[in-house]
């Protein structure tokens, strides 16, 4: 009998642990991929003069450092030539010592030759950064301005660790995006609450790909330490602890549906386990089931002639329309997003009227951005005050802002 109980026990443990594939490679990325993709930035005061900094060309050269969960990044603006008469480099010390002898560099393009004021972009380009003594590759990319005294240096890194998983009987490409710019993988993302906001500390983002595994066309994108779904089945996708290997565990879990009639929205959902990424248009989307609070939503109209769409963001946090309960095998049907409505506030302060545009989208929550299929705001709305026998008294146009 406890032969037998043991035997039971190794086999349950045995279906527990992920079935490590791989190997995993390191791969430069598109910043852009991370579902969390924030940029670093180096600004003002925190520029000082690289004297005595190993590496450097000109003695006006400014080194910056910029940290993040445990990582720290200097960067140098530095010139590519002895005698230049602008810096138009950027070296990239990813040891945060300060040595930039021999480090990656990207050069600075300026945007705005005939402006008051300096602007250039750098990369996107691929360097190797030395990290834990290890040569990671990593995509460069960024902005930089200065004005006066002022400057400023915005930066993305893309990196990531690609390799294969067996989802049921298919093979496909998976890759691990980091997500909190400290150039590791492995970071869950964590729910967190303040009161009756509920929030999230970003992590790193697991992209399977669908389809030629170039992660060009068909990619589903889900938040690590939460699952993803993948021909109806749910699945947990791990990188093993010295990020060499990949496991796609299956996770039986009750699911069910969420739908929201529009032809292109995406949202992000908070649960007591999981945050979720979704992306859909009119079909339903699976889901696990559960209680939810609806932390973002983005939609997009039809695309038109030129393929562009028209974009609307609102903002559901601290409301009572922010929760959503999937039940086991139903679907729940979400109004949110257009139509919109609109009305406008009067204010009256002494003698003078103050009218104000109030705007929300179909279940009352608050619009926070709109654009037109040019990414343009929409015209400024018009109003017109009429008396009481219809004859019109005063017309004029809502400011933004």
């Amino acid at each position: 009998m406890k032969t037998t109980t043991c035997i039971a026990a190794l086999l349950i443990l045995a279906a527990a642990l992920p079935a490590w594939a791989g190997p995993l490679t390191p791969v430069a990325c598109d910043p852009s991929m991370a579902l969390s993709a924030k940029p670093l930035y180096i600004t003002g005061s925190a520029f000082k003069l690289g004297k005595g900094a190993a590496g450097l060309v000109s003695s006006q050269a400014l080194v910056g450092t910029a940290r993040a969960n445990g990582t720290t990044l200097m960067v140098a603006i530095d010139s590519s030539k002895s005698g230049a008469s602008a810096p138009d480099v950027l070296r990239f010390d990813f040891s945060g010592k300060g040595n930039f002898k021999g480090a990656p560099t990207a050069k600075l393009k300026q945007t705005n030759p005939s402006s008051r004021y300096y602007t250039a972009n750098f990369g996107p380009i691929e360097v190797k950064a030395t990290i834990n003594g290890k040569a990671t590759p990593v995509t460069v990319k960024g902005h930089y301005i200065k004005s006066g005294n002022f400057r400023r240096l915005q930066i993305f890194l893309g990196t990531a660790v690609e390799g294969k998983c067996r989802f049921g009987g298919k093979e496909l490409s998976v890759r691990i995006i980091d997500g909190n710019n400290n150039l590791r993988v492995g970071d869950a993302w964590k729910r967190r609450s303040f009161g009756r906001n509920i929030t999230f500390t970003p992590g790193d983002t697991i992209a399977v790909d669908l389809g030629d595994g170039t992660f060009s066309k068909s990619v589903r994108n889900a938040c690590y330490g939460s699952p993803i779904e993948v021909d109806g089945k749910w699945y947990m996708v791990r990188a093993s602890a010295d990020g060499k290997q990949v496991a796609a565990t299956p996770v039986p879990m009750a699911g069910g549906k969420i739908h929201i009639a529009h032809p292109k929205w995406s949202a992000m959902l908070i649960g007591d386990k999981y945050v979720l990424p979704l992306e859909g248009g009119p079909k339903p989307q699976a889901l696990p089931a559960g209680k939810y609070d609806l932390r973002s939503y983005e939609e997009f109209s039809a695309p038109d002639g030129q393929g562009r769409r028209a974009q609307l963001t609102v903002s559901p946090r601290g409301s009572a329309a922010s929760k959503i309960t999937v039940a086991p095998g139903k679907t729940t049907e979400l109004a949110i997003g257009s139509p919109l409505k609109a009305s406008i506030k009067a204010t009256k302060r002494g003698s003078q009227i103050r009218l104000s545009l109030v705007m929300t989208d179909a279940a009352g929550r608050h619009i926070t951005r709109l654009t037109t299929y040019g990414g343009q705001r929409p015209p400024k709305p018009t109003v017109i005050i009429k008396d009481s026998t219809g004859k019109q008294v005063y017309q004029n146009s809502l400011e933004y802002g």
